[in-house]
């Protein structure tokens, strides 16, 4: 049994959020998400990692960020990537893309940058402002949260393979890059070592299946909620089957993320650094 971490009043344990399902039609993502509450719950093998995992952090998941969406994608459209909230006097024009929702000045929410004005749009409508859904609206609080010292925060998508960082909004680097490539690099070779299978690590603007993003939710975590080690991760497959996995890949997918989550979360831990943790940029 490994020996427990005190924290005192002055110091707060360092907490982690993972999401999934921002676009609706990326099934495996909630299916990821839920494997590793599961495993950080319950620790099916008992796994002495695991049980050191829980007391480093605090971890917090939101499973379905688009639940309207995700269930219109297995009642109608199983393609249906936004929310499903009417924006338009239009009668078939529904949803936002709420990875272009989110933002905190004029730059971080462009619908110039990778996204739409039509709200008719059948992908990339960014809405009329930042955080105008209740979906992104419920994510930027829960990053916010008073008294809990977020120092990571992951999007689950798909597809890809591919973990990303800041920013995807412009190609100019954050001056502390090096530190957020690092830490992915970490995590892919772990699961890279798991299941053989690669994980591109880059700035999300330089990623060519990208292009440059305004308005998604790594950025902000970074620049709005001053959580350092923000990333989109896109989970398998490369382009085979792309949204849709077969229930078979839903266990490999979690056990490769969850190598490498581990092996991040060892190499950023700081315990005896204190309530603010890492320095603005």
């Amino acid at each position: 049994m490994h020996k427990r971490t005190r924290y005192s009043k002055r110091m707060r344990k360092p907490a982690i959020l993972i999401d999934g399902t921002l676009h609706a039609r990326e099934w495996i993502s909630p299916a990821v998400v839920l494997y590793f509450i599961n495993q950080l719950k319950n620790n099916p093998q008992q796994d002495p990692a695991i049980e050191k995992l829980v007391d480093m952090y605090d971890w917090y998941f939101i499973p379905v960020a688009n639940p309207d969406g995700y269930v219109y994608t297995y009642t109608t459209d199983p393609c249906w990537r936004k929310n499903r909230r009417q924006t338009s006097s239009d009668p078939v024009c529904y949803g936002v893309d709420l990875n272009r929702n989110f933002g905190y000045d004029d730059n971080t929410w462009d619908p110039s940058v990778g996204g739409s004005t039509d709200p008719c749009n059948y992908n990339g409508y960014t809405g009329t402002g930042p955080f105008t859904e209740e979906e992104t609206k419920a994510v930027m609080k829960v990053m916010n949260r008073k008294g809990v010292n977020f120092v990571a925060y992951f999007s689950f998508q798909s597809y890809s393979q591919i973990w990303a960082y800041p920013w995807g909004y412009q190609k100019e680097a954050l001056p502390d890059a090096e530190d957020l490539r690092k830490a992915a690099q970490v995590g892919a070779d772990a699961i890279f070592a798991k299941s053989k299978r690669i994980y591109r690590v880059n700035q999300s603007a330089r990623i060519p299946e990208f292009g440059l993003i305004a308005g998604a939710s790594d950025d902000y975590a970074r620049g709005g909620a001053n959580i350092k080690y923000s990333y989109t991760i896109e989970l398998r497959d490369t382009g085979e089957k792309k949204f849709f996995l077969p229930a078979s890949e839903i266990t490999p997918n979690g056990e490769e993320m969850l190598e490498g989550v581990k092996a991040f979360a060892n190499y950023i831990y700081k315990p005896r650094r204190k309530y603010y943790y890492y320095k603005k940029w």
